[in-house]
């Protein structure tokens, strides 16, 4: 049974040829897609021989080892300079600075990029309109106490990101996510409490700018508020 942070990530793939689990935890979403038909084949992919092996363990377990490979690569490796058509790449469990390094080392990024990220994701967003591709959904949820983001990326829609959304996400896709308002609020309190800290006389620049955070974040939530 998958964890509720890789279900939503499947929750998002459908009929698709193929797959690419990077980072591949034990092939567990790789196994489940192709078990139940929502990928005709699917590649395990990290850049470590351990979770690799443990991987492969289970794809024989699954009886799986015809669709499911198994590749130890650094990122992308595999896939550069090599014709290789890809339908979903899935990247989860991963900080965001490291999944923006993933994804940039991709020389040309195509199909649907789903990222399941367990810190804040506006490094990713910014990632996808330099490269002019559309953000389809996002979302943000708790799974054993942990925050994660979710987005879904396509590499075939020009982009129609917004900048005023690139640090804290489209607010339409965060209509009643009590979760995401939670965070939210302890993010305007954490700024609070830096701000108590810092000098008000002397304006700084650090001061200036968690005013402007604070401001920000106070008007992104009343805005979802009065939508909800």
């Amino acid at each position: 049974m998958l964890s509720k942070r890789l279900s939503k990530v499947a929750d998002l793939i459908n009929d698709c040829n193929n797959v690419a689990d990077i980072g591949t935890d034990h092939a567990y979403l790789p196994i489940f897609l192709v078990q139940n038909s929502k990928a005709k084949c699917a590649f395990a992919i990290d850049v470590n021989s351990e979770p690799l092996a443990e991987a492969l363990k289970n794809i024989q377990s699954a009886n799986l080892t015809n669709k499911i490979t198994t590749i130890k690569s650094n990122g992308f490796d595999f896939i550069n300079d090599k014709d290789i058509s890809l339908d979903v790449v899935t990247i989860c469990g991963l900080g965001s600075p490291t999944i923006v390094n993933i994804l940039s080392s991709w020389k040309k990024p195509q199909g649907q990029i789903i990222v399941c990220s367990n810190t804040e994701v506006s490094p990713i967003r910014q990632w996808a309109f330099k490269n002019n591709f559309e953000i389809l959904f996002e979302d943000f949820f708790v799974d054993q106490k942990k925050h994660y983001w979710l987005l879904q990326i396509s590499t075939k829609f020009k982009s129609s990101i917004l900048k005023k959304d690139l640090l804290l996400g489209n607010k339409n896709y965060f209509i009643n996510n009590q979760n995401y308002l939670f965070y939210l609020n302890n993010e305007i309190n954490k700024y609070k409490s830096i701000l108590l800290k810092l000098n008000k006389k002397n304006h700084s620049e650090q001061y200036i700018k968690t005013v402007k955070k604070i401001k920000s974040i106070e008007g992104y939530v009343n805005a979802i508020n009065k939508i909800s």
